[in-house]
């Protein structure tokens, strides 16, 4: 009754928010209004009526999708809470933080995994590398849409990868590998134009930013160009205004400034009639730089004036340093180098101030001083007449600047020099450590096979030699029935032993690890101890066909035995989700459980002898190693690059 009850207020709520909204919408609501039951069909509609709202109404849309994620739940319908996951994912607000943000693409990446198929998997890990790309963790990202986009190629569905792969150049380009960000992009256009014409527009305009970064600015005004035709088709104004604006830029550098202005007019034009503020602010700015390279310095000074009383008037968040600068080189382009100096300076003295009302302050200021400066003639007049005075007041001064500014860079340089050998050394206990380690780790190792061996060939034989006499005594000797039985229970409890210290020899080096590799092996393992009804575990690898290195291979071996062994000991828990991926060189390790999970507050002062045994496992892979947990259980997430 809960969930119908919340369902008819949501739906009183679309009633009235959906007066002119697409055909879409409306027909959704008209199924759910027709569908009662609580079915997977009804889990479908909430879904794709919740997505519309994702971008627009994103208290509606967390509604909807809640309702169709208890639905799901109760169903156990994977398809249904893995999209729940990709949309709840998309709404990035103060009611989704970037911590909620990346246990919902974790748990979206699970169910899409478990059901099997590869484009939700797919969009999962986009929504992966979009979690990373919005806390600036962009090498992950760029891991995650690498994923995507692998995914989407193996099933031919050109359309998302067409978003995989813009998004892909994206994160190219904000690491300014502007190479592979323009071949990335060149590859997300030809699907773009084939698959999603949608994408079209904004993909030209990236490309015509790298080639901007690139300096390759005939290049770039190309993108630009067929950007602004694309748009026009699609009757996408707010593509064009942003574009036209980047073009006119692409002039100024090119040096042609003619058609710089005739852009700029037309820009600021188009952004009054869009009625949008800030394209109309930022037009202006354009529209000033392009009278000023055209040697309208009259009609630049005023398009500055109105662009700065029309960003105070409509409280658009801006400082005015570029104004000031350019205000101060129209003053000079016109032999007025007083007023330059006082523009320059008023430039100088807001460029740091950033809150609006500090900038209107300060800036209503500053115009006061110029002004009164621009009426007080006579004080101008009394200050050339005093040059020569002046000149060597602001020699001395300039003296006893440069003396400062020596000795900050001086003091500057020893502290570098100070932190370089603090760290230095540092780095040299460090290595001694991980040194020490990688010994600790190798003997460890080296004493388990040989103990692994020794059990197996020396005890092993031994006591199958015992048993092989035993069985020969037997037939040779006749017993009572007493007797008889009292020698059956002891070859039995032999036989006990035998297997007893083969199960040890195994896990001190299991021949499964060396013969065939980590991933059969860990794959035997997690079987072992499912049977043996200790844990439910469900193992998962992806690209780790090819072997590793032998010692790379027994260390994550004993990570992932140290990882269960805590678990199966502490974590009260009953299920466990173990995953094991490799993407070129990189080898990520997740070990997730749904125990009562710890307080991971201190967890560096509190580390034991386990959690201690893991770091150092992981350090000797030069990994990184990352707990976390709650009352719903524990994930440990590990990631190492191999050697190629």
């Amino acid at each position: 009754m809960k969930n119908q009850f919340s369902f008819y207020i949501l739906f009183s709520l679309l009633v009235f928010n959906s007066y002119g909204q697409t055909e879409i919408k409306d027909s959704l609501i008209q199924v759910l209004q027709s569908n009662k039951n609580q079915d997977t069909a009804r889990v479908s509609t909430l879904i794709a009526l919740g997505a519309l709202f994702v971008n627009s109404e994103t208290d509606t849309s967390i509604l909807i999708l809640n309702e169709a994620k208890a639905i799901a739940d109760k169903l156990h319908y994977l398809k249904g809470q893995t999209e729940y996951c990709i949309y709840m994912s998309a709404i990035n607000s103060e009611k989704n933080t970037s911590e909620q943000i990346n246990t919902i693409t974790q748990k979206g990446i699970q169910y899409a995994m478990q059901y099997g198929d590869k484009i939700l998997l797919g969009r999962t890990m986009n929504q992966r590398g979009n979690y990373f790309k919005l806390i600036s963790n962009h090498d992950s990202a760029v891991y995650y849409y690498l994923n995507a986009k692998n995914l989407f190629e193996d099933v031919k569905n050109y359309q998302k990868l067409a978003v995989a792969l813009t998004n892909l150049s994206n994160e190219y380009y904000v690491l300014k590998n502007y190479e592979k960000a323009e071949v990335t992009g060149q590859q997300a256009l030809e699907y773009a134009k084939k698959y999603n014409q949608n994408l079209v527009c904004a993909v030209l305009g990236k490309l015509g930013n790298i080639c901007m970064d690139k300096h390759d600015y005939k290049k770039a005004e190309q993108y630009y160009k067929q950007s602004i035709e694309e748009g026009t088709k699609a009757n996408n104004i707010y593509n064009n205004l942003g574009i036209m604006s980047n073009l006119a830029e692409c002039y100024s550098y090119q040096k042609k400034y003619t058609e710089m202005l005739r852009l700029a007019e037309k820009t600021y034009a188009l952004a009054v009639e869009f009625k949008s503020p800030e394209n109309t602010q930022y037009a202006l700015k354009s529209l000033a730089d392009a009278q000023y390279l055209n040697l309208q310095f009259e009609q630049a000074k005023a398009t500055v004036q109105q662009e700065m009383n029309y960003s105070i008037e409509q409280k658009i968040s801006t400082d005015f340093h570029e104004e000031y600068i350019l205000l101060a080189d129209i003053a000079i382009a016109q032999h007025n180098f007083s007023a330059a100096d006082s523009l320059r300076a008023i430039g100088d003295s807001i460029q740091q101030l950033y809150v609006n009302d500090q900038i209107r302050n300060s800036t209503m200021e500053l115009e006061t001083k110029y002004e009164t400066q621009k009426k007080q003639s006579k004080i101008v007049l009394l200050q050339k007449q005093n040059q020569s005075r002046n000149f060597w007041i602001y020699g001395l001064l300039a003296s006893l600047l440069a003396i400062l500014f020596i000795g900050f860079f001086v003091y500057r340089f020893m502290n570098q020099q100070k932190k370089i050998v603090e760290q230095e050394s540092i780095k040299l206990k460090q290595e001694k450590i991980i040194s020490a380690t990688n010994a600790m780790l190798q003997g460890e190792e080296t004493e388990r096979t040989r103990l692994a061996r020794d059990l197996h060939d020396g005890l092993g034989g031994l006591l199958s030699g015992i048993k092989f006499q035993l069985n020969t005594m037997k037939g040779n000797v006749i017993l009572n029935e007493n007797d008889a039985l009292t020698f059956t229970s002891s070859i039995s409890q032999l036989d006990n032993a035998i297997a007893e210290m083969r199960r040890v020899a195994h896990n001190m080096m299991p021949e499964v690890l060396v013969n065939f590799g980590l991933d059969e092996a860990l794959k035997s393992y997690c079987e072992n101890i499912t049977q043996s009804k200790a844990l439910k575990i469900n193992y998962q690898s992806f690209g780790v066909e090819n072997r590793l290195e032998k010692s790379t291979e027994i260390v994550v071996y004993r990570i992932v035995q140290e990882l269960l062994n805590n678990i199966v000991k502490h974590a009260q828990a009953t299920e466990s989700t173990i995953q094991l991926s490799r993407n070129n060189n990189l080898v990520s390790l997740t070990v997730e459980d749904n125990g009562k999970g710890f307080d991971t507050t201190n967890l560096n002062q509190t580390k034991g002898i386990g959690l201690q045994n893991l770091q150092n496992r992981v350090d000797y892979l030069n990994g990184t190693l990352d707990i976390k947990s709650d009352n719903k259980g524990t994930s440990a997430h590990i990631e190492f690059e191999i050697k190629s």
